[in-house]
């Protein structure tokens, strides 16, 4: 499609705004209501430009008009000024002129925009109004002075969390934006985004930022977030590195802290964060989780010389994903120079069989797509994608306009939702179907379904990487079984009217019950499994670890216990708080333990200890949950709390890498066991649910329930 653009001949695509085709030309357009991730909703109006169609020209917002053949826009005509500059005077009538001490400051679009395009004197002079501050759950504070009405963060809330409680109604001075409570809801963890989404500083956050370092004193640096396994890219804001002066009466900033976090508004591809990284990005200053340990030399060295000492079969080493593909390269070659062979991963329950389980889901796959949530709290261990997904589910067949985060188009037609699960969330109430039960009848459930698409196909021979035993006896089983749910056979006769069916799971799930739901993916056409790991670079970890046989948790217990195992290598595992289990942490005191990690726990001081770097002070790579590379920026590069990074411990002569490849026997028959707990009620209590960084977080509220030895983290406002 061609336009004129200052009577210039320009081609556009007529998907896209006039607002944002004159930004990509270069054109300095003011906008405030505008978003990439909302809809549209040109409520400020101060976007307007001068365009002519067919001889009649007329002022449109651009944000919300989409160019037509032969179009003539002009966005810098003496009207198209003149109505921007009306627009700004009418927002500044009541705004305060408080730009020395307000957080935004220095990095507001109201400075800009009104230095740009406002007038330079008022005809207004009567004395402005000014509503009082309100504080919301020690969390956020709502300076109603500086409010523009812009309507961003009452839109989000309404139309995109799907919330009553963040409010906007009223016209003129009668307005109203913001919460009637100072108490907002505890399961939805994007408070955090709504200071990001203000373009002025009415929404603050309460905590680092506010009062603290100037907007100019800082330096945004893109890098992903690595407290969960989607990998979102975002902006931190961390201090200059410069020369500074401290008054008696002053405080000197740590140029080692993160003060906070940006999404990326680039129009093409927007993003999003949660209240998890903007609340828990703290860990990387906080002392308290410092301990002194052994220097480089001296770990490596007694690490040495007890590996020359031990048979290979006498160490286990236990390993958590949250480390990144170069340093976990590294940490394969020593395994395989060490032949060490007892090698547990923790958190998430990856062993046997589920080491070939990989989320293979794409977000264009949910176009005429059944997707079954299986026992996940979405909002509680990985909200950015259960934003996404909670958007298909609720209104995806009307929408037009919205970027997202991941998906490419929002607008995914024809989707049915089942919820299978312990809770009551707000999955669970707003899906196509969804059933309330305890995890063995979810797992007899689980096989109904299996019953049917069995006798549907009558094909296992598309398992990859598995070896199945006992197929014969089976098959026996499966045909003698009737089916105990009535809800299963109509479940699996509406997966089949689908082009595309997505399980959706959390890999702390029991392993029986993951590959369980790996078959049934696989009896499907275009099945995929879309799991949400516990830890940030699982799917890294199992590709860089690919062949390698995991063993599981118990089964080291169990090897411990009998002494057939005598030294324990610990990476980045606390002992208690990703085991949950004051039996092991006790075991752990009784041989030679090793332990490398970014913070303390009681009683590092018996074990030959080592404090190293967290990936957010040294960089790399991690594959995201859906495959896609991401690069954690080198936020740190001067050495954080005297730290190295865990590299070096490491770092030896190059050996060969391959390993003869392995194939997992899957027992068909052991499938048909139902010896699950009754329930995973006990999943929410897990920490690393949510990282064991949040534990040092100054912001987030902390209870630990030390009377059944289950450290319970309470998170306030994210989850309770």
């Amino acid at each position: 499609m061609k336009i004129f653009v200052n009577n210039k001949e320009t081609e556009v695509q007529p998907d896209k705004t006039l607002l944002e085709i004159l930004i990509e030309n270069g054109f300095h357009i003011p906008y405030y209501c505008f978003h990439p991730n909302l809809r549209i909703s040109a409520s400020c109006r101060v976007c307007m430009v001068e365009i002519e169609i067919k001889g009649r020209k007329t002022l449109v917002t651009s944000c919300s008009t989409y160019p037509q053949e032969g179009m003539k826009v002009f966005p810098y005509s003496e009207n198209s000024k003149k109505a921007r500059a009306n627009v700004l005077e009418f927002i500044l009538i009541h705004h305060p002129i408080d730009c020395p001490v307000c957080e935004k400051g220095g990095k507001c679009n109201l400075q800009d925009f009104a230095y740009k395009f406002g007038e330079t004197s008022s005809f207004f002079s009567f004395k402005k109004i000014l509503p009082p501050k309100k504080r919301f759950d020690n969390f956020l504070r709502f300076y109603k002075t500086r409010c523009i009405l812009c309507y961003r963060c009452s839109n989000f809330w309404r139309e995109e969390v799907y919330s009553d409680e963040w409010l906007s109604f009223g016209r003129g001075k009668r307005s109203f934006v913001g919460p009637f409570d100072t108490e907002l809801r505890d399961d939805i963890p994007f408070l955090g985004y709504l200071t990001h989404l203000c373009p002025v500083g009415a929404i603050l956050d309460d905590k680092d930022f506010r009062f603290g370092p100037r907007p100019w004193d800082m330096k945004e640096i893109k890098s992903s977030c690595f407290l969960c396994s989607n990998g979102c890219e975002l902006k931190f804001w961390i201090k200059k590195e410069r020369r500074e002066r401290v008054l008696k009466s002053g405080v000197k900033r740590k140029p080692n802290k993160i003060y906070k976090i940006d999404a990326i508004d680039d129009f093409e591809n927007p993003t999003l964060f949660c209240d998890r990284i903007f609340y828990g990005k703290d860990f990387l200053s906080n002392e308290k989780r410092v301990f002194k340990g052994l220097s480089i030399e001296e770990f490596k060295k007694k690490l040495n010389r007890t590996l020359n000492l031990k048979n290979p079969d006498e160490i286990a080493l236990l390993i958590s994903p949250r480390e990144t593909n170069e340093v976990l390269l590294k940490i394969k070659k020593f395994v395989l120079k060490n032949d060490i062979s007892n090698i547990c991963v923790l958190p998430g329950n990856i062993h046997s069989g589920t080491e070939n389980i990989l989320s293979n889901a794409r977000y264009p796959d949910f176009e005429n797509s059944f997707t079954l949530i299986f026992y996940s709290l979405l909002d509680f261990t990985h909200p950015v994608t259960g934003f996404e997904i909670f958007r298909i589910m609720k209104e995806g067949k009307r929408r037009k306009r919205v970027k997202s985060a991941f998906f490419e188009n929002v607008c995914f037609k024809n989707n049915h939702f089942a919820v299978i699960s312990g809770w009551e969330d707000r999955f669970y109430k707003n899906a196509d179907f969804s059933l309330k039960m305890d995890l063995k009848k979810s797992y007899e459930f689980l096989i109904d379904l299996l019953y049917y698409f069995y006798h549907e196909k009558k094909d296992l021979s598309e398992m990859e990487n598995f070896k199945l035993k006992n197929l014969f006896f089976f098959e026996e089983r499966i045909k003698e079984r009737k089916a105990i749910f009535k809800e299963s056979g109509e479940l699996s006769e509406k997966i089949k009217g689908f082009d595309n069916f997505i399980v959706v799971f959390n890999d702390f799930l029991p392993p029986k019950i993951q590959i369980l739901l790996f078959l049934l993916s696989k009896f499907h056409s275009k099945g995929k499994t879309l799991i949400l790991r516990s830890a940030f670079n699982t799917e890294g970890f199992l590709r860089i670890f690919k062949n390698f046989e995991f063993k599981s948790y118990d089964y080291i217990k169990e090897k411990i216990k009998k002494e057939e195992i005598n030294t324990i290598i610990l990476y980045r595992i606390h002992p208690l708080y990703d085991t949950l289990d004051k039996e092991f942490l006790d075991l752990t005191k009784k041989v030679e333990t090793f332990y490398i990690n970014s913070f303390t726990f009681e009683g590092i001081e018996e074990n030959n200890s080592i404090f190293v770097r967290t990936p957010f002070e040294y960089g790399g790579t991690f594959l995201s949950n859906l495959e896609g590379e991401r690069k954690i920026a080198d936020l740190f590069n001067y050495g954080l709390f005297d730290a190295e990074s865990p590299e070096f411990i490491f770092e030896d002569e190059t050996i060969k890498e391959e390993i003869h490849t392995k194939e997992y026997s899957l027992d068909l028959m052991d499938i048909l066991k139902n010896d699950l707990p009754e329930d995973l009620e006990f999943v929410i209590e897990k920490p690393n649910l949510w990282d064991i960084n949040l534990l040092f977080s100054e912001n987030i509220k902390k209870e630990f329930d030390w009377k059944f030895l289950n450290p319970a983290l309470k998170l306030k406002r994210l989850f309770d």
